[in-house]
């Protein structure tokens, strides 16, 4: 089976989530200050939310590589990405959400054979992988555009 493409949609966060709000205390760091959740994500959101939330207070050298601290702009896009999953409406597994070398987060999903990474990149910009079987499709997109509702039915699909 071919690996589905990438088409490029505008990324923003659902209407059901209100604006996550961040105070910065300097330039490299953020506080979370809170959230509102509407009632029709799915069960692994509220995890994944804690989870990036851990990473907020991330210090300098935090990786032992000099790497910065997660940018806010990062965790803001990182919660507008898993709140677009999280509506879907398919029934997908929690993502594993790990901090990557040099302030970006990177969102995993893995269902059966099908392997999606999402890196968000301090800039914004998005590096993807896309994996069935073998197959494997890379991208570097620099916008924050690609089709969320498309990949996930292609991820809950048999």
């Amino acid at each position: 089976m071919a690996v589905m493409p990438v088409i490029p949609t505008p990324l923003a966060a659902s209407p059901s989530l209100e604006p996550t709000h961040f105070s910065s205390q300097t330039t490299a760091t953020a506080q979370w200050v809170g959230f509102s959740l509407g009632p029709a994500f799915a069960p692994w959101f509220h995890q994944s939310l804690d989870t990036i939330r851990r990473y907020v207070g991330l210090e300098t050298n935090w990786d032992g590589y000099g790497s910065p601290p997660i940018a806010p702009a990062v965790i803001e896009a990182s919660v507008g990405l898993l709140s677009r999953f999280g509506l879907s409406g398919d029934d997908l597994p929690a993502p594993r959400i790990v901090p990557v070398s040099g302030g970006a987060l990177q969102i995993e999903f893995e269902v059966r054979d099908k392997i999606l990474e999402v890196e968000i990149l301090p800039d914004r910009s998005i590096e993807l992988l896309v994996k069935q079987g073998l197959e494997e499709t890379e991208a570097h997109l620099t916008g924050p555009l690609f089709n969320v509702e498309g990949i996930a039915r292609w991820l809950s699909a048999p």
